[in-house]
């Protein structure tokens, strides 16, 4: 079980640097969630043997199976189940599902089941109760994490990988992903005021600014600071302890990959099977959901029942490319 959580813990690093790859590729898949894994998009394990991979029929039936055995790391749509991986994993269309080995806390990075301690300048206190230490650091600007066993640690952190414990621990979040944004660690954006369109203001709490950009189609991007921006982002720039999140230019659709700025080539088996003109995006992504052979549909609300990869060049076009197994 020590090799299986180590395993589960490593998969963060590894994970951003593969969704800014593909984030700066044009195309993202939005994977449903399952209780008791971790998501993640265009993305696999790779196993550390290849004995630890079994092949099933179905994403259900992996699911299934993954569930059942304790040693199993992983799972993919492609109804492959991990029982090791290696810490970078490969790039791969669909999505994955890492068994987490604690639950989830609004506001943290899940470490997993490993010692946390102080280190230097930094205190190590005891609130009792894995609730109390939670509450205790949610109050406290300092805390960086805290643990089940009743441990919060202000002014610093430290942990061991090295060192499994039987209490889960958690580290604060300074820029966790968000569904359906691009997230940018100490970074800010600035805009252009000699533009017109553009609009830059600020909410009471980032809560409010994350809530209004989501609602708000013309929202582009906002940070921790509670900002957001309307319009066009003029640059970037170094803020440390600010995290922005950037919108994606195609709403994420569950169980499908978009491709930002490419439409199907027409041609050989490249016709829509149907053009739904008098529907909104809203209707056609809810009909495509709940319809196993709409395969593929874009923003001109074309329909495709065949699988065929978006390659044609088209500025602002969505195209959306159901994942196998969905």
């Amino acid at each position: 079980m020590a090799r299986a959580t180590s395993n589960i813990i490593l998969v963060g690093a590894a994970v951003l640097v593969m969704l800014s790859a593909l984030c700066k590729a044009g195309f993202i898949t939005a994977c449903p969630s399952k209780t008791g894994y971790e998501p993640v998009p265009d993305w696999t394990c790779n196993p550390t043997r290849p004995s630890d991979r079994i092949a099933y029929a179905s994403l259900e039936a992996a699911e299934a199976a993954c569930n059942a055995n304790s040693t199993c790391v992983c799972f993919n749509n492609a109804g492959e189940v991990f029982f090791s991986k290696d810490t970078r994993g490969l790039s791969k269309l669909g999505c994955t599902y890492v068994k987490t080995a604690c639950a989830s806390k609004t506001g943290y990075e899940t470490l997993g089941k490993i010692k946390i301690y102080a280190s230097g300048p930094a205190k190590e206190n005891n609130a009792g109760s894995a609730a109390a230490a939670e509450s205790a650091c949610n109050a406290d600007s300092t805390c960086f994490g805290f643990n089940d066993d009743g441990l919060f640690i202000t002014k610093g952190f430290f942990s061991d990988k090295t060192i499994t414990t039987t209490s889960c621990a958690y580290k604060k979040a300074r820029c966790t992903s968000k569904y359906g944004f691009t997230n940018k660690m100490s970074t800010n954006f600035r805009v252009s005021g000699a533009l017109r369109g553009i609009k830059k203001d600020k909410m009471s709490s980032a809560e409010l600014a994350e809530s209004f950009c989501k609602i708000t189609p013309k929202c582009t991007a906002w940070n921790t600071m509670g900002e957001y921006i309307m319009g066009a982002i003029q640059s970037y720039f170094s803020d440390g302890g600010v995290c922005t999140y950037v919108k994606h230019p195609c709403p994420p659709v569950p169980g499908f990959t978009a491709y930002n700025g490419v439409a199907v080539e027409r041609g050989i088996n490249g016709a829509p099977v149907a053009t739904e003109s008098t529907l909104c995006f809203n209707d056609i992504k809810t009909m495509c959901a709940n319809d196993p052979k709409c395969l593929v549909f874009d923003t001109l609300r074309n329909i495709w029942r065949n699988d065929i990869v978006p390659t044609k060049s088209f500025p602002g076009m969505c195209t959306y490319r159901r994942v196998a197994g969905f």
